[in-house]
């Protein structure tokens, strides 16, 4: 069985492949294809340094490397940048495809998420359209598909764009998954779309690992308190104490993906939102990522004052909107496969300052 994923040196990425690859994750003994704009050296290198810092030995990494190709492809060309040959010779390598790669960053440039998170999922789309083995998509999507939506409980298959979206991020995401499900339909084909929250991790960076959201949510503040020429510091920024955020440590969320997709099989679309019971306080988040600035956060209606709003907008746009949301989501579907994220590890005060403490230096917003 040939395993192919898209996004592999991502920060998800990489820690699916620990399932994927490193240890089976029940798929035998099959070849796995990391479709990356990546030289081989550079793909495999990182997955090493990735696998040695998870506490794999060498001969472990030895054989996971042994089972991986690198393939270079662009999710955001036409038949992944490759010629019509080398394309249609991949696609029918292909039993399962993990699609992974996208703009997670939030930026504001409307046609530049769109073109990673859209075009980049009707490429993958096309090059399963010409496979002779009708292989599975594996799906990663995020719980902030359900865009402006502040209040309720969002269920794993709820699709829904009348609340509107804050983000350009978070439409792409919406119109990306509308497409795994139209491909569906109109193939008969089997896909799992995977909704996680916020992914993050406690654990040491390590030469070349990817960023997560909190380390940009903290470059982020970082730059906004800059940009303000230090103004902010001793004021008191108040933030409301039942608003919450979602987040998950990426080391749950990549396992419960791993082990639910073999058990979805059928065709159509199954949908699971990957997530913990119980969110992480935005005051408490909040509170950690403003300690190194020296801004106070107070409990409070969280009313941004203006001239902090226009700063995070001018940097980072994905800040402002969910400030007063208290959504929370089903975690039903996994919960169905006996697969429900574990509550002993909740991102709260100390998680988030270990993962700060630990995580990647001078991260890019």
């Amino acid at each position: 069985m040939a395993t192919a994923i898209t996004g592999a040196t991502g920060f998800l990425g990489l820690h699916l492949l620990e399932h994927i690859a490193a240890d089976g994750g029940g798929r035998g003994s099959g070849e796995v294809l990391l479709l990356t704009r990546r030289s081989r050296e550079d793909a495999l290198g990182l997955v090493s340094r990735h696998l040695e810092a998870r506490g794999f030995d060498t001969p472990a990494i030895g054989r996971a490397l042994g089972r991986m190709e690198a393939v270079h492809a662009d999710v955001t060309l036409p038949r992944l940048g490759l010629t019509d040959d080398d394309h249609a010779e991949l696609a029918d390598r292909i039993d399962e495809m993990w699609h992974c790669a996208g703009d997670t960053t939030l930026s504001d440039d409307a046609d530049h998420v769109h073109g990673i998170n859209v075009e980049g999922t009707r490429n993958v789309l096309a090059l399963l359209d010409r496979s002779a083995r009708t292989p599975a998509l594996r799906h990663a999507s995020t719980v902030a598909v359900a865009g402006a939506r502040g209040e309720g409980v969002i269920g794993d298959d709820d699709l829904d764009d009348s609340y509107g979206f804050h983000t350009p991020y978070e439409r792409s995401k919406y119109d990306a998954e509308v497409l795994v499900r139209e491909w569906a339909a109109r193939t008969g084909g089997s896909a799992v779309v995977f909704r996680p929250s916020i992914l993050v991790t406690d654990r040491p960076a390590y030469p070349g690992r990817p960023v997560n959201m909190l380390e940009q949510l903290q470059h982020t503040i970082g730059t906004v308190h800059a940009t303000l020429a230090g103004s902010l510091r001793g004021r008191e920024v108040p933030v409301a104490v039942a608003t919450t955020v979602h987040m998950v440590p990426v080391e749950d969320a990549a396992h419960a993906m791993a082990a639910a997709a073999p058990r979805l099989t059928g065709t159509g679309v199954r949908s699971c939102n990957v997530v913990t019971r119980r969110g992480t306080s935005l005051f408490e988040a909040a509170g950690v990522l403003a300690e190194p600035f020296g801004i106070r956060v107070v409990p409070g209606d969280s009313s941004i004052p203006a001239d902090v709003a226009g700063a995070v907008a001018d940097k980072f746009r994905g800040l402002v909107g969910h400030e007063n949301h208290t959504r929370r989501f089903s975690d039903a579907a996994l919960h169905a496969l006996g697969l429900r994220l574990p509550s002993s590890r909740r991102v709260d005060t100390a998680y988030l300052r270990r993962a700060l403490l630990n995580g990647v230096k001078g991260a890019p917003a």
